[in-house]
């Protein structure tokens, strides 16, 4: 990966990016860092500082085959990829300070030659948490708007990052409301917040599809995840004791590779 930096606000965002991975890699569902280089802008041709990130190489992005194969995963599959992937939140929330993603999404997620998911892209995670209350003002909630605005993707983010007067905290919990998006596209194969609506978000209005037979089994853990106020939402190990609990009553072994038929 070649990331170029026109500025030193820039530089520092990446480098934070390149700490984060080398601090959390070594996690079976997270790639794998395998280096890092720089040069700075005086010694490039394009008077711009120059990152190069080497990973271990994975197959592909979980989209894709998603995409490939035109209708969900069976049930079994969904429990399998969605513990790997609430596996390497898991692994981000434990670190202290917690490190949040910020950008979960199905796009991010990438498949591994051994079959495994791994979670990728770094470059929106923080440790930094906000806890707006009466005393904020104006400027303040509209410097974290920005802030969050430029490092998550529209129809991920949680209500409380829409809405600041809300006085939510804004911290590891959105990483779960953006997870509880994931798990309803892999069930669905379509987005709860497909039109990054606010209102829709801020109201949390969306709906299980009533004829739904196949995917039961998860519709309580989206609705909790889904919950507009973030204290109300389960923490990432509730989730994972959940999902193993659904993957032991399925016969689901999540140690085994993923076997994922396009």
């Amino acid at each position: 990966q070649r990331l170029l930096a026109s500025d030193e606000e820039k530089s520092r965002v990446i480098i934070q990016e390149i700490s984060f991975l080398k601090k959390l890699s070594g996690h079976p569902n997270i790639v794998q860092f395998v280096s890092a280089a720089s040069i700075g802008k005086n010694e490039s041709d394009h008077g711009q500082a120059e990152f190069l990130i080497l990973t271990e190489l994975c197959v592909g992005q979980l989209v894709d085959i998603l995409r490939e194969r035109g209708r969900p995963l069976p049930c079994d599959q969904v429990a399998h990829v969605f513990y790997q992937v609430c596996k390497a939140v898991q692994h981000m929330h434990k670190q202290k300070p917690p490190i949040i993603h910020r950008d979960l999404k199905v796009e991010n997620l990438l498949f591994s030659i051994k079959n495994s998911i791994k979670l990728c892209d770094f470059g929106s995670a923080t440790t930094e948490s906000h806890y707006p209350d009466h005393t904020w003002s104006a400027v303040q909630r509209s410097l974290a708007e920005d802030e969050i605005t430029k490092n998550t993707t529209p129809m991920y983010r949680a209500p409380e990052m829409l809405d600041l007067y809300q006085n939510y905290p804004i911290n590891e919990q959105s990483d779960i409301w953006a997870l509880g998006c994931v798990l309803y596209l892999l069930c669905f194969n379509e987005h709860p917040f497909e039109d990054s609506a606010k209102l829709r978000i801020i109201n949390a209005n969306y709906s299980i599809p009533a004829t739904d037979t196949q995917y039961t089994v998860f519709h309580d853990l989206i609705r909790t995840m889904l919950k507009v106020h973030p204290m109300e939402r389960p923490n990432i190990n509730d989730i994972v004791n959940q999902l193993q609990e659904i993957c032991v009553a399925r016969s689901v072994n999540v140690k085994a590779p993923l076997n994922i038929i396009p």
